[in-house]
């Protein structure tokens, strides 16, 4: 009689073993996992990490950019620093005018012959930046940093500038459209959004031909109406009835609410704002242009229909365009309007991120280490 061999039970050691193998490589597939997953997070954060870190390297490099060239706008004024030396040792009965002035005059060049002043320090003592939105090159802390300055004085005031002025500018105005197609306004639309502007900032509501008051914005569907109020930032112009996002942008550049004048001063306009002018043309612009590149800061040539340099030499006002690119890469811009004068010898009206704008291959860019 044969007998059946004994059925393996399921707790045996054999099926006991390939359970644990199989156990062990379910463990270790998830930890691999997790590790891989650990990895990534780890991987990512520190991505993170160097990116936050290089945009605060960038934003500290434009920072200091303003800096420079508020001391570039103060250059000029070291004649005023040598007379009141000056007369300080003519007080105290030491020397006399010529010979004070002299040394003085020595001292500071030997101070900077030496190397005993830093090179920002020693700017303070050479010819200042043109104030014509010319773009200088900056070499510092690693990084490189690009540096514009307006003359608010070249640019069109909002508050102050007549129809005209401002029509110019919103026919001269032309953006990209998301097909790539240039875009602008027609008379008429440049016309109504004039009426705008001014219903938008005096007292009355009684609306103009093609203006807008309270009841236009709600019928527009804002939750704002009219400021009847003068403008006191060029930001505030996006509130106006009718100002798209590119329009914008588009003048942005070109306006002011800093000088009150109703002209510009052509010796530092921008172009966009000498196009604004009645009679403008685009050869007799860029003529003007390469000719007061040409001369001395300030003493730039005339151009028909702007105004002198009356609102420049009264405000003092500047728009400072500083725009920095960091050893790793990350570029941050940053944009501050500057008033000459005071105490301290300038006071910040405003200060805020800009956009990038400098960071390509221009011609107009010079040294700012002369």
């Amino acid at each position: 009689m044969n007998r059946r061999a004994p059925c393996e039970r399921s707790g045996s050691p054999r099926r006991a073993r390939g359970l644990a193998l199989v156990t062990v490589l379910w463990v270790l597939m998830l930890l691999a996992l997790i590790a891989a997953s650990f990895t990534r997070t780890t991987r990512t954060e520190v991505n993170l990490t160097r990116n936050l870190i290089e945009n605060a390297e960038a934003e500290a490099l434009a920072d200091a950019g303003v800096y420079r060239a508020v001391l570039a706008l103060l250059a000029p004024q070291t004649e005023g620093l040598i007379d009141e030396g000056m007369e300080s040792l003519i007080r105290l009965g030491s020397e006399n005018p010529a010979v004070a002035r002299r040394r003085i005059e020595q001292d500071l060049r030997a101070e900077l012959e030496a190397g005993n002043l830093a090179p920002e320090a020693a700017a303070m003592f050479t010819e200042g930046w043109r104030s014509d939105g010319t773009v200088y090159a900056w070499a510092f802390g690693g990084g490189e940093v690009r540096i514009s300055i307006q003359d608010e004085g070249g640019k069109i005031d909002l508050n102050g500038a007549p129809d005209e002025l401002l029509r110019g500018l919103f026919l001269a105005a032309a953006w990209t459209g998301p097909d790539g197609e240039i875009l602008g306004l027609d008379p008429s639309e440049a016309d109504a959004l004039v009426d705008a502007i001014r219903d938008f900032a005096d007292a009355d509501d009684l609306k103009r031909l093609n203006g807008a008051e309270d009841r236009d914005y709600e019928a527009a569907g804002l939750p704002w109406g009219a400021k009847d109020a003068a403008f006191t930032a060029v930001e505030e112009l996006q509130q106006v009835l009718g100002v798209t996002a590119p329009l914008y942008q588009a003048v942005a550049p070109a306006l002011t609410v800093h000088t009150g004048s109703r002209g510009i001063d052509a010796k530092s306009a921008p172009r966009e704002v000498l196009m604004a002018l009645p009679g403008s043309e685009a050869a007799a612009v860029d003529a003007h242009l390469a000719a007061r590149a040409e001369a001395p800061e300030g003493a730039g040539p005339a151009f028909l229909g702007a105004e002198g340099p009356s609102a420049r030499s009264r405000r003092r006002v500047y728009t400072i365009h500083a725009e920095a690119r960091a050893p790793g890469g990350a570029v941050f811009a940053r944009e501050a309007v500057v008033r000459l004068g005071g105490a301290r010898g300038y006071r910040i009206e405003a200060w805020k991120q800009g956009r990038r704008a400098l960071f390509v291959e221009t011609e107009a860019t010079v040294d700012g280490e002369r």
